[in-house]
């Protein structure tokens, strides 16, 4: 675009800005009457969902309820705020002030930066053009691709008849939803872009002159997608059918891409990433019907590798199973226990507690007095006679002789010759006295 182009568009845009701020003065009274009933209107829709939250709460629908409070609920507040501070902007004569008449040297600068940012610009019959580039959207796990646009705003109508009129939308390489050939975007519709949140900033931009701010926030709109307001959403923009790269996934009921989709390893149903789960121990990825849950751990796993615990009888994956060291049968972490002894992983059957010190033991570390025969001992609570050699509980069956320290049952006659000696002197010492 040439410098003399830019020039004139400039010439032209701001003829038709001060003639349509002068007009937007002469109507400011009718535009606070429109934003006050506007206000209303957002009020009253947000008494309607305040009603529905309410609903939602006594019935105990919490996850709806929730629900209501962080989308519709908000989003009405945010609105009518909106619309209420536009009412307040106009009474205190604010938006007025916002009403600036730009020089054409300022409005040139504008389109020069326009020009600079797009790589290039368009000016024909009153009309800036500008080309976007190709513009590729994800809604969910599914990437649509809808092709380059063109922005096109037309410099010479009252800028009083609303963004929706100076500007539309022209697709140049159309890829419309499936169910409307009108709708080349989720935002676009036979050309008419809804901006949103973004209309009363671009229209403020728009009598203030800033050009480039208004171009730029189309491109954002266009480069970005909210689901919250699509003409068509992005999971539905290939309709019942699907395109030739897309498969469709029953569990949501909804079309992706195939880089997007998986085959389950069971049944053989093309799966999403949002239904799909992935197997712990194989790794393989199976319709979320063809999987179960681990009682353990919580992770997925699929029917050739789940476990079954031998005492709960409970589904579990491989890494939350142990065998028995002694029976050899799975158990799950819950039900299978170490042995204090020997460190082996014992199960209910396998395994016997200390009566002593309450430790667990396994079956082939559990010790017997030979004297308490019902006694299931560790053998930190049992010792051995040091006359006969039998093995006894240390708490009942076997006596430590307080001289020598040897350790003997009550069968075995221990005469200590320390004990002894000591005697003995006693009496040397009692006859010399």
């Amino acid at each position: 675009m040439t410098e003399k182009q830019m020039y004139r568009a400039a010439s032209a845009f701001c003829d038709t800005l001060v003639r349509g701020i002068q007009k937007a003065k002469d109507k400011e009274t009718e535009t606070i009457v429109f934003y006050a009933d506007k206000t209303r209107q957002r009020l009253e829709e947000l008494e309607k969902w305040c009603r529905k939250t309410l609903d939602c709460q006594r019935k105990g629908m919490r996850v709806a309820e929730q629900h209501l409070k962080d989308s519709m609920l908000t989003d009405q507040c945010r609105r009518a705020n909106l619309d209420l501070a536009m009412v307040k902007n106009l009474i205190e004569g604010k938006t007025r002030e916002e009403m600036v008449e730009p020089s054409v040297r300022e409005i040139f600068y504008e389109i020069k930066a326009i020009d600079k940012f797009f790589g290039g610009a368009e000016y024909r019959n009153n009309v800036l053009s500008v080309k976007t580039d190709s513009i590729s959207l994800w809604g969910d796990c599914d990437e649509v691709y809808l092709g380059s646009f063109q922005i096109n705003m037309d410099l010479s109508k009252d800028i009083s008849c609303g963004l929706s009129v100076l500007v539309w939308i022209e697709a140049l390489d159309p890829h419309p939803a499936a169910e409307n050939d009108y709708v080349t975007h989720p935002h676009v519709s036979d050309g008419v872009l809804c901006f949103g949140d973004g209309d009363e900033i671009a229209l403020a931009a728009m009598y203030q002159g800033r050009l480039e701010s208004v171009f730029t926030t189309i491109d954002t709109i266009l480069h970005n997608y909210n689901d919250q307001s699509p003409h068509v959403a992005l999971e539905n923009w290939f309709g019942d059918q699907g395109s030739e790269d897309e498969r469709y996934c029953e569990s949501c009921d909804h079309w992706y891409h195939y880089d997007n989709m998986d085959e389950c390893s069971k049944c053989g149903d093309w799966v999403c990433c949002h239904c799909s789960v992935k197997c712990n121990s194989c790794d393989e990825i199976f319709h979320s019907g063809c999987a179960q849950s681990c009682n353990e751990c919580g992770g997925m796993v699929c029917e050739s590798c789940e476990k079954s615990c031998y005492y709960c009888g409970g589904t579990h994956c491989e890494s939350c199973v142990k065998a028995c060291d002694l029976c050899k049968e799975e158990y799950c972490e819950s039900c299978i226990e170490s042995c204090s002894e020997c460190g082996d992983d014992i199960c209910d059957k396998c395994r016997d507690k200390c009566e002593d010190c309450q430790s667990i033991v396994c079956n082939n570390c559990t010790k017997k007095c030979n004297e308490c025969t019902d006694l299931h001992l560790c053998s930190d609570c049992i010792s051995q006679c040091e006359e006969c050699g039998e093995t006894l509980c240390k708490a009942e069956c076997l006596k430590k002789c307080g001289g020598c320290g040897e350790t003997t049952c009550g069968n075995c006659g221990h005469e200590c010759l320390l004990t002894l000696n000591g005697e003995q002197d006693g009496i040397q010492e009692t006859n010399q006295i």
